[in-house]
């Protein structure tokens, strides 16, 4: 029946929103646990996604092998999802009396608890992550009949999903909490994966028609088009690289995440709505390029080549628009001044700076699905290990870039370092794809070398004339304390620290763009009040400083 297909993709688009939903209530309650955004961030994030690589994994296999309708097994996931977060209030109240049991009876060395809570966290938020993660999977085998139509199908699910995901984010973080309450929030989160399932099991008696064709996909091969099957042939061999491609895609995309956000916060004020509005821009691009690619994917001749050339354009554009990113107040006051205050045009101003490199990753997906598919009978079984490879690599990203990158050379560097990864994958993958005439050989050769040493030179000449201290474009500086001296400037793992001197020999001390503290005869008293908590506190002070 004609009226499935588009009563399915709209209740895929709810089931995205409700994730994210989810995401932006956990982060703020489990910050009231862990006392710090970064901990809570971390943990919710490395749940979330190890989760959707676990249950793409696990259900891309079981869906192959299940008799069971598609539509049913779906409804099952999101009721399973709903039934979690409706105990989720007692799980939080259980977790908090274990944290207390446990800083009172076992540990309360900082660093040793924040590791136990995070094992108990992540243990606990990976259910229903894992039920989340095999949603796409399930869905792919209910919609995709042949393979000529695998591109196309799987592009449009993951674009429609991720729109879902723009959509919970913003609703969340700027509407549904403020106006609602975290616990309202979170029930209408629950009402949303409850009618989600109710209509996705009243859909499968509709769909007897599509469940019988979808059953003989088991029973017979599917042949496709002769020259489809030589392309199949031709890429196989491929498979491995396209693989890790698609990890290292994953990887560079969050390495750009956290350090994109942490450039917006300079401009954007709030860590928390930085946040929303840089993840919601993010996954717009993403769902934008996964649509439109999806569109012709099917019909790419040389779709190696064509990913390649994708990961060449990311890593251009993310260093053609460093500078961009420190202009970002600017754009959005001027819209702002033109088109009248709303926080849409906060956002606006971020799509317009991300929308290239974010539209090449979202075409990335429905590009390599479509190269790593080779059956029909085991296309569960290749898309969760599509998706559940790129998510392990956005998880090492997100990870490495916060953690590991960031402290050791700074927020710029990085991005090139991120470059150089996106650029060096992207090269391969052109060079290997070269085509069987001279003139593609040719071609492939001068984008797979040419690309990556334009590159390298925009980086070098970026590093060199942009690499100022990023508090000294902000409009906290440029507005409040232009006339003063830099003193020192550190980007570390939770916030960026600022020391600055104004012209009295006063020294002012900045927490990204917050004032935490200055020297000066009126300021002085109250954090000399403050450091005697720690003396009084402490059972044997021995050290200080």
């Amino acid at each position: 029946m004609r009226y499935i297909k588009p009563i399915v993709w709209l209740i895929f688009i709810c089931s995205g929103a409700s994730g994210l939903i989810y995401q932006v209530i956990w982060m703020r309650q489990l910050t009231l646990i862990f006392g710090s955004t970064v901990f809570a961030t971390s943990t919710v994030l490395t749940a979330f996604m190890a989760g959707l690589a676990l249950g793409s994994y696990y259900f891309g296999r079981k869906i192959d092998e299940s008799t069971a309708s598609p539509l049913r097994i779906y409804a099952l996931l999101e009721a399973g999802i709903g039934a979690f977060c409706l105990v989720w209030p007692l799980i939080l109240a259980v977790l908090s009396a274990l944290y207390v049991l446990i800083h009172r009876n076992v540990t309360s060395e900082f660093y040793t608890l924040s590791l136990i809570r995070f094992v108990l966290t992540f243990g606990v938020l990976l259910i229903p992550s894992t039920l989340m993660g095999g949603t796409l999977p399930v869905l792919t085998r209910f919609f995709v009949k042949r393979l000529e139509q695998l591109g196309t199908n799987i592009g449009i699910l993951y674009a429609l999903n991720t729109f879902g995901a723009v959509i919970g984010t913003v609703a969340a973080g700027f509407f549904l909490i403020e106006a609602l309450g975290i616990q309202w929030t979170l029930g209408v989160g629950i009402v949303i994966n409850f009618a989600v399932a109710a209509i996705a099991l009243v859909l499968t008696r509709k769909a007897s028609a599509t469940e019988d064709v979808s059953h003989q996909l088991k029973e017979i091969p599917i042949e496709p088009e002769p020259s489809l099957l030589t392309d199949n042939r031709q890429l196989i061999t491929d498979n491995h690289l396209v693989l890790w491609a698609i990890g290292v895609s994953g990887f560079c995309a969050l390495a750009y995440e956290v350090l994109w956000t942490r450039i917006m916060v300079f401009f954007l004020g709030s860590t928390t709505y930085a946040f929303a509005t840089m993840l919601a821009a993010f996954l717009f691009g993403i769902a934008l390029g996964s649509m439109v690619v999806a569109r012709w994917v099917d019909r790419i001749k040389q779709p190696v080549a064509i990913f390649g050339i994708a990961q060449l354009g990311i890593g251009l554009f993310a260093l053609i628009l460093m500078p961009a990113f420190e202009e970002l107040y600017g754009m959005s006051r001027a819209f702002q001044s033109t088109f009248g205050a709303s926080r849409f045009w906060t956002f606006f101003s971020c799509f317009l700076v991300m929308c290239l490199p974010t539209f090449l990753m979202g075409a990335s997906f429905p590009l390599v699905t479509k190269i790593y598919t080779g059956s029909a009978r085991q296309l569960g079984k290749s898309i969760g290990n599509v998706y559940a490879v790129n998510t392990v690599g956005s998880i090492l990203g997100a990870f490495c870039a916060g953690f590991i990158l960031i402290p050791l050379l700074g927020i710029r560097p990085s991005i090139v370092l991120t470059v150089a990864l996106n650029s060096g994958i992207g090269c391969l993958l052109v060079l290997r794809s070269s085509g069987q005439t001279e003139t593609g050989k040719s071609l492939a050769q001068g984008i797979g070398i040419g690309m990556p040493i334009l590159n390298v030179g925009l980086a070098v000449i970026l590093l060199l004339t942009v690499n100022q201290p990023l508090f000294l474009k902000s409009a906290i500086f440029k507005t409040q304390r232009p006339g003063d001296t830099l003193v020192d400037y550190n980007e570390e793992v939770d916030a960026t620290v600022t020391t600055l001197r104004d012209d009295e020999g006063v020294y002012r001390l900045y927490v990204d763009t917050n004032q935490a503290a200055d020297a000066s005869r009126w300021d002085s008293p109250s954090h000399r009040v403050i450091a005697h908590l720690p003396l009084l506190l402490h059972p044997r002070p021995k050290r200080a400083l």
